[in-house]
């Protein structure tokens, strides 16, 4: 079976191929420059220059400029300080994910895709007067956030909260009047509109629309006016001033971006400036570019507050992985679960988790205090209707108990029941349109599957395949960009958003759920998401092993299988899979020793040309360690290597 498998895998085996994303990229940051208006030199206006051009309201933009200039080279020290401390505390867990980030190899986000917010902004000369690349503040928001209210940091970091805790920076009975520039197109203000829908939708904020937004009408303490501009950006929070703005240039105009800026308008940071950010993520200082080494900080957990909020990977608020990045193949964030690497950033449209701190933010909850409506699965009485639950993702019925209806149009989906034999969700040429130009990215089709088992138990799954008619790197994108499949059930709570699965890479990965309940979520844009996810109640009992793997791990979860060829890591872990296992990097102390014993018996039984007395195993600095059984010593290779260099050992769960 193993030989007759690498026969096939070596056959079909194809190189990386040269998208030109690079000059795509550039092409569009051309544009963007070419529309900026002109100074008095003929040379496009960027930067404070041109705010001033565009916002006559405010009038201290060089300050601030010379502000964030300073402080972005005090925080660029402090922080990659910060990183080191903690690259030095988890060494061999950073090295892990950072080369397992590596074996996904995802393609670049495809040509259609848009620019982000920190693309555009950049390519206008805006960070020079910017914070975290898309937040205009007044200069005391500045200094607060800086920790510089009285002139000197504050234990040497920041204090920021994901949301304002201040509560003058909220608007009054949660209403905002909002109007449009004259110039604003009619496309953006469809954007801005459904964005504004979404937040009324799911909170108890209203929006009230004004024909003339310059007016402060009675009730209001201030408006905000939605304008082209040359970027996407926004004020943090209610300011103080009566007219404020957000900036939606015709490369913003999107739901996502709209959606986005409104929520900083609200009074949301980023997610991944929160105090925890570092029990979730790493960050590479090294990838990131000169200039926005500053942008990457975390928050002082003093007068923080998440409002109990899990961290959220895909939340709206999150930046993309590579954001800024030197080299845009490696991401800048590596997520310190590798299962979430693929989750990071590019949210279409506001996660529960988002509509839920603002709905704390604005105490929306409290609406429904005295409500007899119970939810389960985390979800709340809605505050539009505390007769009905709001529900995280994955969930529905009237206390969200029930999968979650699918998308217009699709009539998939269902609940079953994990028993001790493997089972499996196998999905073709469904969820989806079939058609090869991209769907609405903000609504793809979708379904839901729940797995349940008996309470106190647990869930064995893993994905053993997502693709499109047999290709297991069609939907292989940065993000997932077109499809993929959502799974929640690792962690204790339902509020963030769950792992997204669409490389193979991330296949045959044995997990299991924190409790009874599995959720499995497929979507797609572009023809199909493909998909097969496979589960089983976790074993108890005595175990056994699969057709031709050669002995339980000590704990009886695992099967392992040595193999003593010399090959390439990405040859072998393609072999592995194949056969419904993933490569072993590393192992129990008893099972290493035993794998090793197991190697020298291959070596000693076979023809000596066709043997290796090396195997991958470990990782090291992003690279793919091989081990020499001979020596007990270990060499470090690119993980991505075509060149057969050692044997290696194959994991699957046990039965």
């Amino acid at each position: 079976m193993w030989i007759l498998a690498l026969f096939f895998i070596v056959s079909t085996a194809t190189l990386p191929l040269s998208t030109g994303a690079d000059d795509v990229l550039q092409n569009k940051v051309n544009l963007i420059v070419s529309s900026l208006p002109k100074g008095p030199n003929g040379k496009p206006l960027k930067g404070k220059d041109l705010l001033k051009k565009t916002i006559a309201n405010y009038t201290d933009f060089d300050e601030l400029a010379r502000l964030i200039a300073d402080q972005k080279r005090r925080a660029e020290r402090r922080f990659r300080e910060q990183e080191d401390v903690l690259y030095n505390k988890s060494k061999a867990l950073i090295n892990k994910v950072i080369a397992e980030a590596k074996l996904l190899n995802p393609k670049p986000p495809p040509a259609e895709a848009p620019l982000n917010f920190a693309e555009i902004n950049s390519a206008a000369g805006l960070d020079e007067v910017l914070v975290e690349g898309d937040m205009l503040m007044t200069l005391e928001q500045a200094k607060k956030y800086f920790g510089m209210e009285n002139d000197s940091m504050t234990n040497g970091v920041r204090s920021k909260r994901q949301a304002l805790r201040d509560l003058s920076t909220r608007w009054p009975k949660g209403i905002v009047y909002y109007g449009f520039d004259d110039a604003f197109a009619d496309t953006g203000k469809e954007a801005v509109r459904a964005a504004i829908g979404f937040w009324e939708r799911n909170t108890c904020i209203r929006f009230k629309y004004l024909e003339n937004p310059g007016t402060i009408p009675p009730g209001s303490e201030g408006n905000v006016i939605f304008y082209e501009g040359n970027g996407c950006f926004s004020e943090l929070g209610k300011s103080e001033w009566l007219i404020q703005h957000i900036s939606l240039a015709p490369w913003c105009q999107s739901v996502r971006v709209a959606t986005h800026e409104i929520a900083h308008t609200l009074g949301l940071f980023h997610e991944q400036s929160r105090y925890d950010r570092d029990t979730y993520i790493y960050v590479d200082t090294t990838n990131i570019q000169e200039d926005y080494k500053g942008q990457y900080g975390a928050a002082s957990a003093t007068d923080m507050n998440n409002y109990g909020k899990p961290y959220d990977y895909r939340g709206i608020m999150h930046y993309w992985a590579n954001l800024w990045a030197k080299d845009t193949s490696k991401p800048i964030m590596y997520a310190l679960n590798p299962a979430y690497q693929m989750s990071i950033g590019y949210a279409q449209i506001p996660t529960y988790g988002d509509s839920f701190i603002l709905n704390m933010h604005y105490e929306c909850y409290d609406k429904c205090a005295n409500s007899e409506t119970v939810c389960q699965n985390d979800g709340r009485p809605h505050p539009n209707n505390c007769a009905v639950c709001h529900c995280p993702e994955g969930f529905g019925g009237a206390n969200c108990t029930q999968w979650e209806p699918p998308s217009v149009g699709m009539t998939c989906g269902e609940s079953r029941t994990a028993t001790a034999t493997w089972q499996s969700i196998t999905v073709n040429n469904v969820i989806g349109n079939g058609q090869k130009e991209p769907a609405n990215l903000t609504d793809p089709a979708k379904c839901t599957w729940h797995v349940t088992a008996p309470t106190g138990s647990k869930i064995q799954y893993m994905v053993t395949y997502i693709g499109t008619d047999g290709n297991e790197n069609a939907l292989c994108h940065h993000e997932c960009f077109y499809g993929g499949v959502s799974i929640k059930g690792l962690e204790q709570t339902w509020i963030p958003e769950g792992m997204r699965f669409c490389c193979p890479a991330q296949f045959n990965k044995l997990m299991t759920t924190f409790a009874n309940q599995l959720v499995v979520q497929p979507w797609n844009a572009l023809r199909f998401t493909d998909f097969s996810v496979k589960y089983r109640l976790v074993p108890t009992g005595r175990r056994s092993c699969p057709f031709d793997y050669q002995f339980l791990s000590v704990d009886g979860t695992l099967c392992y299988h040595a193999v003593a060829q010399p090959l390439s890591y990405t040859v072998a872990i393609r072999l592995c899979r194949n056969n419904g296992g993933t490569i072993s990097m590393a192992q129990d102390p008893v099972d290493a020793a035993i794998l090793k014993d197991k190697f020298l018996q291959k070596i000693q039984c076979a023809d000596p040309r066709k043997t290796i007395t090396r195997y991958w195993n470990e990782f090291s600095n992003g690279k793919c360690g091989i081990f020499d059984i001979n020596t007990s010593t270990s060499s470090y290779e690119e993980c991505l290597t075509s060149t057969s260099k050692a044997g290696f050992v194959c994991a699957a769960p046990s039965n």
